[in-house]
């Protein structure tokens, strides 16, 4: 029986959240990654701030933020930046050392041996050796990452979160106007990469669910030729078999190809988005630059 890895997916994470230790690790794990992106929503203020305040040749040093000239304030903000770096790096290395997936991996591990050591003897017989090595080999490594796909995933949206924190307030800090383009910008990207996720997770998942039925029938097949090997000799069916695996091997390979090209699609379609949007930011942004209703820094951040 196979699963939609999907549905599948859903059900681990809720199983993931009932778990004590891995809802721990998860919720570390999402607290390092808001760590990260406060680091990335500091580093836009203090590029806008080096770039039209610090680097700025009409601007005085009593205009400056940081009081001490503009050589201290160069060496300030490059401290900050080496410091909140050291810090997000130790975050980091803690974390991957107790992190989510080690607990998590362990347990499906587990739970998946203890469950076919228990099955009855009629069972057992109907799932075959080479379902469990799969399983425990493929399944579990892929449907692990999944989950961290997800917190992944997560993570960006607080990047997007912080984006949006700072074309609200660096208007309001500069005594600017709104800059109604980024804003859009900002707005238009997740929709419509929510609307593409909407349309293509139907056919996507289709064709991830064959490609894992081909490489397990594959895997099926290769154990099964070598078990019955000497039957297979016996009644001289070497090339009926040989065939069998050619004609699996050719199965698993195109429907992988097939697989393989949707999900390139998939992910050009967000860099298509990305190049997309960056170009008319690029355009406008530029444009209000020239006429100098837009500060250099404000624009290149």
């Amino acid at each position: 029986h196979y699963a939609p890895y999907f549905q599948m997916l859903y059900e681990y994470m809720k199983w993931n959240l009932t778990n004590d230790l891995v809802r721990i690790r998860t919720s570390r794990r999402m607290i390092i990654g808001a760590l990260h992106n406060l680091d990335f929503l500091l580093s836009l203020y203090l590029s806008v701030y080096m770039i039209d305040f610090v680097l700025n040749p009409e601007k005085e040093p009593e205009q400056l933020v940081i009081k001490g000239g503009k050589l201290m304030n160069l060496i300030l903000v490059s401290t900050c930046r080496l410091f909140t770096k050291m810090l997000l790096h130790i975050c980091d290395y803690f974390y991957t050392s107790y992190d989510a997936a080690s607990p998590s991996t362990e347990i499906l591990h587990t739970a998946l041996m203890e469950r076919y050591l228990n099955y009855d003897e009629n069972s057992r017989k109907e799932v075959h050796s080479a379902f469990i090595g799969m399983g425990m080999m493929s399944d579990v490594p892929k449907l692990v990452g999944g989950y961290d796909t997800v917190i992944q995933g997560l993570q960006h949206l607080g990047k997007l979160f912080a984006m949006l924190i700072y074309q609200f307030s660096i208007p309001v800090i500069l005594r600017r106007h709104f800059m109604w383009e980024s804003m859009s910008i900002t707005f238009f990207f997740p929709i419509c990469s929510a609307l593409f996720f909407y349309c293509r997770n139907g056919h996507t998942s289709h064709l991830l669910d064959m490609a894992n039925k081909k490489f397990h029938s594959l895997a099926h097949q290769v154990q099964e030729t070598v078990r019955c090997y000497r039957l297979i000799a016996e009644f001289k069916k070497r090339s009926l078999f040989i065939t069998r695996i050619r004609e699996s091997s050719q199965d698993n390979n195109n429907t992988r190809k097939a697989a393989s090209l949707v999900v390139l699609n998939n992910n050009y379609y967000a860099m298509w988005l990305g190049r997309v949007s960056v170009g008319f930011y690029t355009l406008f942004g530029g444009i209000k630059v020239i006429n100098g209703d837009l500060p250099l820094g404000l624009y290149l951040t």
